[in-house]
């Protein structure tokens, strides 16, 4: 086989593999909920899960590339995100970035079990130092200027009574809830990616 086709090979696997993790991961997005013991506008999802068997499976590049095109799709084409003028959009696409980037990096230096695990045990510490910073600094604030800051805090006392100010809504909020919605992440990908590696993510 020329070199041109193996080129031609390898650009088809990453675009049919990134297309169909994609289609899996969309959905996913619009199946989310609120969990009652945090703040209601955090809601719980998988759809990053297909994103990190992306960058596991294809490199960061091809995780970024994935992250980017379920969050555009479901912010034009199914709505998500649309009463808040793309600013959910924008966080949702962001923390999750801060995760597979450094996830996706270490482990294709690492690229073992134990690799995988340490990969996922880093981008659960930095996605969650992020995603503090994020909230306090920007996201927060700009939810405040569209519904009014003591709406978004009256939200957050009503799952939790301790939350008084936007420091509040960080440390009980948003630290234990980005925590666990990416530990649980972390846990399905390290169950499932080797059995998924050798069938439907395998190179053809």
């Amino acid at each position: 086989m020329s070199q041109n086709s193996l080129q031609s090979s390898k650009m088809t696997f990453y675009v049919t593999r990134i297309a169909m993790l994609v289609a899996v991961a969309t959905p996913l997005m619009m199946f989310d909920f609120p969990i009652p013991i945090f703040p209601g506008f955090y809601k719980f999802d998988l759809s990053y899960f297909p994103v990190v068997l992306a960058t596991f499976s294809m490199g960061p590049v091809a995780g970024f590339i994935t992250a980017i095109l379920k969050n555009l799709i479901a912010f034009l084409i199914a709505g998500t995100f649309t009463d808040s003028a793309g600013i959910g959009a924008l966080a949702d696409t962001l923390i999750g970035l801060s995760f597979i980037l450094p996830a996706g990096i270490i482990y294709k230096k690492f690229h073992t079990k134990k690799g995988a695990v340490i990969a996922l045990g880093v981008s659960l510490a930095v996605v969650s130092v992020f995603s503090c910073a994020f909230n306090y600094w920007f996201l927060i604030p700009a939810y405040s200027k569209f519904f009014g800051l003591e709406a978004v805090l009256g939200m957050a006392q009503k799952a939790c009574k301790y939350i008084k100010d936007v420091k509040g809504v960080v440390v009980l909020g948003t630290l234990p809830f980005n925590f666990l919605k990416w530990l649980v992440i972390s846990a399905i990908t390290i169950l499932t990616y080797k059995p998924l590696s050798r069938t439907i993510l395998k190179k053809k």
